[in-house]
């Protein structure tokens, strides 16, 4: 089976099991030449990955496990704007291989992940009932056990513990 074979399958459900049963076999098939990609179907979203997002792919994945980015930093190398690269992660169907989990906030809060975006508060402002409500999410509940793992720390309400690990030396 070859993952071009995707993009003649107009049937979304029968497009996804077709892709995990691929992933099974080939782990996460990530598209690198150019007849590779053209009309590649993102799963998530229903429509052909456009070059903008194979870019923001391509930066994401450069940043190595145990540090972390920003979506300001991914855009000023791209020349584009923040929202343009959170809106590409956001439909990111080749997680966790290019790792949109390293990417958070240009403040250093934990951000969003996998299209939900967790609304913060300033340090000072974070009242006691609402301390802890940053995780509740199990998308971001996720995010942030990733990031653990590599040794990437936020206190309970979001915040990066040690902003040493930002990666910044992206090469288009």
């Amino acid at each position: 089976m070859t993952c071009g074979n995707l993009k003649k399958i107009r049937n979304r459900s029968a497009q996804k099991n077709m892709l995990n049963e691929y992933r099974k076999i080939n782990e996460i098939y990530y598209p690198k030449t150019k007849k590779e990609r053209d009309n590649f179907i993102n799963l998530k979203s229903g429509k052909i990955i456009t070059k903008f997002q194979y870019k923001v792919y391509d930066l994401c994945s450069q940043i190595p496990e145990g540090y972390i980015s920003t979506y300001k930093l991914l855009a000023n190398a791209l020349k584009s704007s923040p929202r343009a690269v959170g809106g590409s992660l956001r439909v990111n169907p080749f997680s966790p291989f290019i790792p949109c989990h390293r990417v958070i906030a240009s403040n250093l809060f934990i951000g969003g992940f996998d299209g939900e975006w967790i609304v913060h508060q300033s340090r000072q402002s974070l009242s006691d009932n609402k301390k802890h409500e940053v995780f509740n999410s199990d998308k971001i509940s996720r995010k942030r056990e990733l990031l653990e793992k590599e040794g990437i720390f936020f206190d309970n309400n979001g915040w990066l513990k040690n902003s040493k690990r930002l990666f910044t030396d992206f090469h288009l």
